[in-house]
């Protein structure tokens, strides 16, 4: 009776604590129907961009907080997105991610330094200037940032003399 009674007990157990396999079950309730309320989708989604950076799986969190970011763009949604994908590599996307989060709160200094960086990293000196610019006026002479702006005007002078 005690066995009788064990097994099924363990056997849930067992199921329950494969993480990936629970994500899964958390993005199928998501897809599939009855359809979930928007601010659910969005919690859901916010959930498990989270609970995969955890994981270091990177490309799945940046999945899901893009999809959260769609439903309710928040600044710390948009923030966490960018970093994702900014983590993944893939700097394009965490460009966007950031121009989108400084349209909503200009004020989010790791927004623009999130900027500043990526741009650099993708050789836009232009959106790099300009984002750092943007920090400088939250951050009235910080080095750092002083530091960014002469590091870009050192790079455009010397595109300026390759091209002559």
């Amino acid at each position: 009776a005690v066995l009788g009674a064990a097994a099924p007990a363990v056997q849930l157990l067992m199921h329950n604590a494969d993480r990936m396999r629970g994500l899964e079950r958390v993005e199928s309730w998501l897809r599939e129907p009855p359809v979930r309320s928007e601010a659910e989708r969005a919690k859901t989604w916010d959930f498990l961009g989270i609970r995969y950076a955890q994981l270091d799986r990177w490309e799945r969190s940046a999945e899901a907080m893009a999809q959260a970011a769609a439903l309710a763009p928040s600044p710390r949604v948009l923030l966490q997105w960018a970093s994702a994908e900014q983590t993944r590599g893939n700097d394009r996307a965490a460009q966007g991610a950031y121009r989108r989060l400084l349209t909503i709160a200009p004020g989010e200094a790791r927004g623009w330094y999130g900027l500043a960086f990526v741009s650099w990293r993708l050789g836009d000196l232009k959106e790099c200037r300009r984002a750092a610019e943007g920090l400088l006026r939250l951050r009235p002479g910080d080095r750092q940032v002083l530091q960014i702006l002469d590091q870009v005007t050192r790079a455009d002078s010397a595109r300026v003399e390759a091209g002559r």
